[in-house]
């Protein structure tokens, strides 16, 4: 079946995937694309926080209450979507503003991009034009 390397890499992914951050950012994730905002998986903002850093207990409240709107949403409940609308609309910790930052799929140092002028500058101090 599975060799050792093969192992050893589904057990870093299984708990890459399995851990309270992931899920954190997931939802917010999931919130922005339910509104239109389709931004690339890896990319961050708001309260969203790097791989395995804890949730505080501010923070678990917060998306507690997210994540029931968004469920109540799912089941066709529209007061529970205007509500959570109107919170997407309004929380910078939930909705992307002007920048983001954008980690690497392939191990490069996270960038910050300006989604409001198409460009985008590494945390080293570069900057470049993606337009």
């Amino acid at each position: 079946m599975f060799d050792n390397q093969s192992r050893e890499w589904s057990s870093k992914c299984e708990s890459l995937l399995v851990n309270e951050r992931f899920i954190f950012n997931e939802v917010i994730l999931e919130v922005a694309h339910r509104f239109g905002d389709e931004l690339l998986l890896w990319d961050s903002w708001g309260r969203m926080g790097p791989p395995f850093t804890p949730v505080d207990e501010i923070d678990a409240a917060w998306l507690d209450d997210i994540a029931d709107l968004l469920l109540e949403s799912d089941q066709g409940d529209g007061e529970a979507e205007q509500r959570l609308f109107e919170i997407y609309e309004s929380d910078t910790g939930l909705r992307p503003g002007p920048q983001i930052l954008q980690a690497s799929p392939f191990g490069d140092p996270p960038i910050e991009v300006d989604l409001q002028s198409a460009s985008i500058s590494s945390l080293t101090g570069g900057s470049q034009s993606i337009a």
